[in-house]
């Protein structure tokens, strides 16, 4: 028995590896994937719902944060040598883009936000440990089925120590700005 699960272990990738896979094509047919920590893991598809909403946050972040960070959508982001998240939208130090042959660094990264159609359990479980791993200061979960928003902060010891469940009467701050909960969460289907 334990030859056999020896034999099954599974092969752990560097960002590196990766990026060979990819450039050698074989991540062009199938499902969109990303790296979290070292294993290549298939991504959920995009409905309709989902990059409306993604559509409405760029904007609104775009605006609202106009001089003081750059938001970026479906972006790929290697964080140390395992990890290559691909999350739906991330909020970026101007920094960050000044230089495009510079990696980011993860102090450069204000945000992280995942909308979750079929994706809640991983964006609540690896994704968020990934994130607070690397000191991401906000990490916001778009959950489409419950109509919330949950915003992860301080980073510690692998996790988030304050986790808050926002509806869309309530505002969030980030760089200084308030901004709306509302304007994060899918368009209202009254009116």
């Amino acid at each position: 028995m334990s030859d056999m699960r020896s034999a099954l272990l599974p092969r752990s990738f560097s960002v590196a590896e990766y990026h060979r896979m990819a450039a050698a094509g074989l991540f062009d047919v199938g499902p969109a994937v990303e790296l979290l920590d070292g294993v290549v893991v298939e991504m959920s598809p995009i409905g309709k719902r989902h990059w409306v909403t993604h559509a409405r946050i760029v904007r609104y972040l775009t605006q609202a944060l106009e001089g003081r960070a750059e938001v970026i959508g479906q972006l790929s982001l290697p964080l140390g040598d395992r990890n290559e998240p691909q999350p739906d939208i991330a909020v970026l130090a101007p920094s960050a883009v000044a230089d495009t042959t510079t990696p980011v660094d993860p102090s450069e990264i204000v945000a992280m936000i995942e909308i979750a159609e079929r994706s809640l359990l991983k964006d609540m479980g690896p994704k968020r440990l990934l994130y607070a791993r690397f000191g991401v200061p906000n990490y916001l979960i778009v959950d489409l089925s419950g109509d919330i928003l949950l915003n992860y902060i301080e980073p510690v010891d692998g996790d988030y120590a304050v986790v808050r469940r926002l509806g869309r009467a309530e505002q969030i701050e980030l760089l200084g700005v308030t901004l709306d909960v509302a304007e994060l969460l899918p368009q209202s289907q009254a009116g």
